[in-house]
C-alpha cells in the first residue's frame, strides 16, 4: 500500500531516525554522512534500507528480492537503522567536543 500523496513511506510508519525526503520532496535526501554511515551495517541491512526508503519498495517485494521472509525484512531495517543512530549519534557527539 503507498502512501499518500506527499507523503514519504518513512513519515507513515512513524519510525524515529528513519531516512526522511530531500527538500525537494523526493526519497534519498540523506547526507554524505548518512552514506558513509550505512558502510558499517550488513549488505543484506544496507541492501533492505535502500530498497525500502530510496526505491520505496513494500516488504514483500524486498523479501523476495533478498531472498527472506517480510518479517526478516522488518529486523534488517530496524537493526540498520539502530546502527546508523548509533553511529551518528557518536559522529556528531564527537564534532560537539571537536571544536
Amino acid at each position: 500500500m503507498a502512501p499518500p500523496p506527499g507523503q514519504h513511506r518513512g513519515d507513515r510508519r512513524g519510525g524515529a531516525g528513519a531516512p526522511r525526503p530531500g527538500a525537494d520532496g523526493r526519497p534519498g535526501g540523506g547526507t554524505r554522512r548518512d552514506v558513509g554511515a550505512a558502510r558499517h551495517t550488513p549488505r543484506v541491512q544496507r541492501a533492505v534500507l535502500v530498497l525500502r526508503y530510496y526505491l520505496d519498495l513494500p516488504d514483500p517485494e524486498i523479501a523476495d528480492l533478498v531472498g527472506c521472509a517480510p518479517a526478516t525484512v522488518r529486523v534488517h531495517a530496524f537493526r540498520a537503522l539502530g546502527t546508523l543512530r548509533a553511529r551518528l549519534s557518536a559522529h556528531l557527539t564527537a564534532e560537539d567536543h571537536s571544536g
